[in-house]
């Protein structure tokens, strides 16, 4: 990597961290008020209606995967006429098929069968208009991302999450009706199409094909189902908490299925703006060899920053539910169990990108399957036994290591030249985290507990934080002797003096 892609890669990820940790706030904070506001049984049927959402973006049938792969790699080839194509017959096929998605959640209304018939029948209604709004603004961000205009995301990231927080927020408070959250999606997704189509105009309909979208979505829907699948292996857990639980465990899951998700902030940033740039690169060279140089780097930083942000989560979360959230107490358990067990989540993004330029998304896809069936099984073993959501969780997290595991295996397959060079690579990127789990478990053995209240409990909890730190700057240092970017960093900072 140049020095000069080095640095505009640190600017971008500068950028859209700090918007990312914008919108993370105000995610924050819609996660403590909603909750403060509703019962564990509305937060939980809200949860299982955003469930909706999670899957009604694949509408795009793979259009968007398409966009976000050959944008970059046309961008790589100088090819600017199929760039402009691949845009135009994405919009127009994604206008049709959320419209149709939309009608069709309105029709499902007249088939709900449930205790709660009366609330899903308007939520189904709502979210008709939500999941519309949403993936065509969706567009505009994939389009934005393709086209690395990583600042334009920047800014529109935080004011979506501005605007969804106080709408959603007032329109709370007022009616303590927990469906007025989704007033502020809509208008908020109304927002971002609105000032992307003013800075990226609006596709032109004259080049639209019915065999170019064809042509589109033959190439994205395999990597649209591999996200389906993906998507459904995350969600499975709570798909079989609603059926076999209630509504209030399904609260406490919830939440600690949000509040986890902090700390997929880093890696999520960086595999989002390094994407572009390894599609660009091997549109450019056509070197796999060459681009898996960039893919091991970016990894290998993913993995070294996501581990401590995950340990550096557990030291501090307990605040948030003991003090504050005092009615969620009880998915303190589970929250511990996911912050110290997602971590191989956040090594997922950039193995998928990989596998779209080497041919590797229909064995990923064979893979997803089996661990879907998997899953489904330990499931429900484990609810049938009498279980409860704290031993789903821990199979959860077992589950993750075990998917995420196999695909690197499958994507480190397409460059290394034997099993133990695999094995090798996959020990480099483990490394930080397993080594950080030991620290966490003889710091919270030893380190002596300062007294009660928030204050106390506040000291020991930034002072255990510190000495993490402490003992993970010999591992930093280490790593970036390949990886470099505490140099790039210093460059940074220098220039603005």
């Amino acid at each position: 990597m140049t020095q000069s892609r080095a640095d505009e890669l640190l600017v971008k990820s500068g950028l859209l961290t700090l918007a990312r940790i914008g919108q993370m706030g105000a995610q924050i904070f819609m996660g403590l008020v909603i909750p403060k506001l509703v019962s564990p049984t509305q937060y939980g049927l809200w949860r299982s209606l955003l469930l909706i959402t999670q899957f009604s973006a694949f509408v795009n049938i793979g259009s968007y995967n398409t966009m976000g792969v050959k944008i970059p790699l046309y961008e790589g080839k100088g090819d600017a006429n199929e760039k402009e194509r691949i845009k135009n017959n994405t919009f127009y096929y994604n206008i049709i098929g959320s419209t149709i998605l939309a009608v069709g959640l309105i029709m499902s209304t007249l088939f709900l069968d449930s205790e709660f018939n009366n609330f899903y029948k308007v939520g189904f209604f709502l979210f008709s208009g939500i999941t519309f709004f949403s993936n065509i603004a969706d567009f505009y961000l994939q389009l934005s991302r393709a086209e690395k205009l990583f600042s334009l995301i920047s800014k529109l990231t935080i004011l979506q999450a501005l605007i969804n927080a106080i709408i959603s927020g007032t329109l709370l408070f007022y009616f303590n009706e927990v469906l007025f959250l989704g007033a502020g999606m809509i208008l908020s997704n109304i927002t971002v199409i609105f000032l992307e189509s003013r800075e990226l105009g609006l596709p032109k309909y004259s080049q639209v094909s019915f065999y170019k979208i064809i042509e589109i979505i033959k190439y994205g829907f395999p990597l649209l189902l591999s996200g389906l699948l993906f998507e459904l292996i995350r969600s499975l857990d709570q798909l079989f908490i609603v059926k076999y639980l209630n509504a209030e465990q399904m609260g406490y899951y919830g939440l600690a299925i949000s509040i986890q998700r902090i700390g997929f902030l880093v890696p999520g940033v960086l595999g989002s703006i390094m994407m572009p740039y390894i599609y660009e690169e091997f549109g450019r060279s056509n070197d796999i060899f060459k681009v898996s140089n960039f893919f091991d780097r970016g990894l290998r930083l993913i993995s070294l920053l996501s581990a401590f942000l995950f340990a550096a989560l557990y030291t501090q979360i307990h605040l948030l539910i003991n003090y504050f959230l005092t009615q969620y107490i009880p998915a303190l358990p589970i929250l511990n169990i996911l912050i110290l067990g997602m971590f191989s989540l956040a090594l997922l993004g950039l193995p998928e990108v990989l596998g779209a330029i080497t041919g590797k998304i229909p064995t990923i896809i064979k893979w997803q399957l089996l661990i879907v069936l998997l899953a489904a099984i330990l499931f429900y073993f484990v609810l049938q036994s009498g279980y409860g959501i704290q031993e789903v969780a821990l199979s959860s997290v077992s589950i993750y290591a075990i998917y995420v595991i196999g695909t690197l295996v499958i994507i480190y397959n397409t460059f290394c030249q034997n099993g133990l060079e695999i094995m090798r690579k996959i020990i480099i990127l483990c490394f930080p985290y397993f080594y950080l789990m030991l620290c966490l478990f003889g710091i919270e053995s030893y380190f002596p507990k300062l007294g009660n209240g928030f204050l106390d409990d506040f000291l020991s909890s930034a002072l255990k934080l510190f000495i993490l730190l402490f003992l993970y700057l010999p591992v930093i240092i280490y790593y970036d002797k390949k990886l470099k970017f505490l140099d790039v960093i210093m460059r940074k900072f220098k220039s603005f003096f």
